[in-house]
This record gives structure tokens, C-alpha cells and sequence, in this order.
């Protein structure tokens, strides 16, 4: 991708299917700092606590039904059994129905009460950057950094109020605090879209991996999505439930491949295994002899080196799918580490089997460099001369790597030859 031939727009693009905002805040989560002030001093407030007190309001929100939720909330109200922080969900009510006016009041209504709930600010301040209103956005914003310092969100509305009074310096630091904290939320597709517009017109060669990072993630919430709107009308949908784990899967190999920069690469990825294996139960609950369900959770185990349970796992999609040749490959890898290089050669040699007509060229080239390992490692070096020959027929293109490999091998075996002729 090249840098745009004029500059982009200063404002990120937000993306075309965007939660309601009161999902967005009831699934944050966080609960706000204490901290010793003195009586003139405002506290900070976490309107979250008003949630045990408003059930109802709370499920119509989560559910995308704010008529429900104001209904809900107006009989509270004409109860006296509102709490404190009650009009900050009325705000997020009103945001959700489209009745934007009556949200700002509402908004500014839960700061005369709170003027410590940080989240009121934040989504007070995003609502009128909307509008045009970057500076009331900005007070609001630094209101938010005194009340709120744990909020993801606040990140991503601060960069695009930086971004919209073009201060990229503040913005491009902003949406990477965000990513930081979010790396795989929806919104984080905006914020890496937001720092490749920044790198563009910097002239840095960075913008490109935002460009791809925020593509992917879109991508990504899409098949979530998806997923997750057909699970609403078939919870025991199997497919869906597989797709959800095979997204966070490959969320996993996004880390470690550089399509997602992230850091602390390690601990993201056990999130996302941890993740995974969620959906991957989800889905044996429902078929307990989903062989690739069975599959996935082997890799889930193998990454968090517990081999014992993989192997169980693996020989266990083997007999949901005899045919399932990665399942052998990778059960014969797990064997051969361990010295149990009989039977990882046997695995091996069926998975060349399965694959020879028709079936996956790459688990068939896989299976031949495990075998050339082997042969090399106990001293047949014609033998893994002949499965590197037979990895170059496939893939004609392969690295140098492998003809390298292949052309030292076959010195080593003229070598031999030499000395058994010499002697």
C-alpha cells in the first residue's frame, strides 16, 4: 500500500457496525481508582454500582432493547427506587434509541449528581465531538482523566478528540495506549486505522501494518458477528460455535506472524488460548466427537506444553476422523519427541498415505520433512534425501533451505561412499 496522494481526513473512520454504546460500556467492566480528597474535593464515582440496583434496565441494554430500558427505568423512578448513578444508563438508553438531545441532558444531569463519574464524561465527550463541539470534548476528556484513569475507552476518545483538532503527536499516543490495552477489540480496528493515517502523512513506512492490522480486525468482528447473531436464534448451532474459536485461533497466530503488532506477545496469545478453548467446549458439549473441535484443543494443549493431555486429545480425533491426516502428523511430531520414534514413523507414513490423492500438499510436505528429520537423525541419509527430493517435486518453489539441505546430504552420502570404496 502507498501513502495517499493528498492527506487523509483528519478524523478516524469509525466502522460501519458499531455496538450500542451502552454494550460498549456494561461490557468494560472496570471499576474506578479511590482516593483520599477533602470535603471540597469532588470523588471519583463509579456508576457501575448502580447496576445491582436496576437489573431489568441493565439486561435491556445488554440486549440492544432501550425501550425496554427506559420504560424500566421510568418505573424506578416513579417508585423512588432509583440509585445513585441511575441516569447515566437513562444517558446510555437514550444514546442507544437515537433521542441524542435528550441523552445530552441526561448526560449532563448525571454530572450535576456525579461529577466524579468519569464514564459520563468520556461518553459525554465522544457526543459532542460528534457534533463538532472538539473543545466542550476536550473538557470533558480531561475531566475523565482525573475520574476514570482505568478506562480503555477513554484512550480511543481522547485520540479522536486529538485527532480532530489536528494534534497527531497526542493522537498517535492516545490510540496506541488504547491498543495497548484492547488489542482485539472492535474499536482497535479504528485506532490502528487512526495511527496509519497519522504514519501516512509522516511519511513513516509503519502505516501500512496499521492499514492491514485494522482491515484484519474488521474481518474479524465481522465472522464474530456473524457468529454471535446466529447464536442468538440457534444456540446449539455447532458451526457458529466452531467459527468463534477458529477466529480466536487465528487471532493467536496474527500475534506471533507481525499482522497484529502487539506487545507482551506471550501473554496475549494465552488469552487468546484461553479464549479459544472456551469455544472449543462450547462446541464438544454440543459433539463430543468434533474432530476438529478435538484437533484445535490438541494445538491449545500442545502450545501450553501439556503433552499428555494433547496426545490423549489428538488420538482421540483420530478416532472421530481416521482420515484426519494433520491430527497424525501432529501426534507423530509429539511421539518422535518423546523417543517413541516407531509409531511417530508409522503416523507419518499414514499421513502420506491419506494425502496422496487429492489431500493437502502442505500436511503431505510436512509429513516428508518429519521423515527426513528422522532418517537424518538415525543415520539413513539416503532415505531424507529422498523425502527432501520428494518436498522439491511438490513445491518446486521451495526456500533454499531445502535444497541446501538436500544437496549437503547427498556429500555426505558421496563421502561415505568414497570411504567404503577406500576401504
Amino acid at each position: 500500500m502507498t501513502a495517499p496522494a493528498s492527506p487523509p481526513r483528519r478524523r478516524a473512520r469509525r466502522l460501519p457496525a458499531r455496538r450500542p454504546v451502552s454494550a460498549l460500556l456494561l461490557a468494560l467492566g472496570l471499576a474506578l481508582p479511590a482516593c483520599d480528597a477533602g470535603p471540597d474535593l469532588v470523588l471519583p464515582f463509579d456508576s457501575t454500582t448502580a447496576e445491582a440496583a436496576m437489573p431489568a434496565v441493565l439486561e435491556a441494554l445488554k440486549h440492544g432493547d432501550p425501550d425496554t430500558a427506559l420504560r424500566e427505568w421510568d418505573r424506578l423512578r416513579s417508585a423512588d427506587a432509583l440509585p445513585d448513578g441511575a441516569w447515566h444508563y437513562r444517558a446510555l438508553a437514550l444514546m442507544d434509541a437515537g433521542r441524542e438531545d435528550e441523552a445530552e441532558q441526561a448526560w449532563r444531569t448525571a454530572l450535576e449528581q456525579q461529577p466524579g463519574d468519569g464514564r459520563a464524561h468520556t461518553f459525554l465527550a465522544d457526543w459532542l465531538l460528534d457534533r463538532g463541539r472538539v473543545d466542550e470534548a476536550r473538557q470533558h476528556v480531561q475531566s475523565a482523566r482525573t475520574y476514570a484513569t482505568d478506562l480503555p475507552y477513554l484512550s480511543l476518545v481522547s485520540g479522536r478528540v486529538n485527532l480532530a483538532a489536528d494534534d497527531d503527536e497526542r493522537a498517535a499516543r492516545d490510540f496506541r495506549d488504547y491498543i495497548e490495552q484492547d488489542p482485539f477489540g472492535k474499536q482497535a480496528a479504528e485506532a490502528h486505522h487512526a495511527l496509519a493515517q497519522i504514519a501516512a502523512r509522516r511519511g513513516d513506512p509503519t502505516a501500512e501494518a496499521h492499514e492491514r492490522a485494522s482491515q484484519y480486525l474488521e474481518q474479524v468482528h465481522r465472522y464474530l458477528d456473524l457468529a454471535s447473531a446466529t447464536l442468538v436464534d440457534d444456540p446449539q448451532n455447532v458451526n457458529e460455535r466452531f467459527r468463534i474459536a477458529a477466529v480466536f485461533l487465528d487471532l493467536f497466530h496474527a500475534c506471533g506472524d507481525g499482522r497484529l503488532p502487539v506487545t507482551a506477545v506471550s501473554a496475549r496469545q494465552r488469552e487468546l488460548l484461553g479464549r479459544a478453548e472456551g469455544a472449543l467446549r462450547a462446541v464438544l458439549e454440543l459433539h463430543p466427537d468434533h474432530a476438529r473441535a478435538l484437533f484445535n484443543l490438541c494445538f491449545v494443549r500442545t502450545m501450553e506444553r501439556r503433552d499428555d493431555e494433547a496426545e490423549a486429545l489428538y488420538r482421540k480425533a483420530i478416532a472421530a476422523d481416521p482420515d484426519h491426516a494433520a491430527a497424525r502428523l501432529n501426534l507423530a511430531r509429539l511421539l518422535i519427541a518423546r523417543d517413541e520414534a516407531d509409531e511417530g514413523r508409522a503416523l507419518l507414513q499414514d499421513v502420506l498415505r491419506l494425502t496422496a490423492a487429492g489431500g493437502d500438499a502442505g500436511d503431505r510436505a510436512r509429513a516428508h520433512t518429519a521423515l527426513a528429520d528422522l532418517d537424518e537423525l538415525q543415520g539413513d541419509l539416503a532415505g531424507a534425501v529422498a523425502h527432501l527430493e520428494a518436498i522439491l517435486e511438490l513445491f518446486p518453489e521451495s526456500s533454499d533451505a531445502v535444497r541446501t539441505r538436500r544437496n549437503t546430504l547427498k556429500l555426505a552420502l558421496e563421502a561415505q561412499a568414497a570411504e567404503a570404496a577406500g576401504g
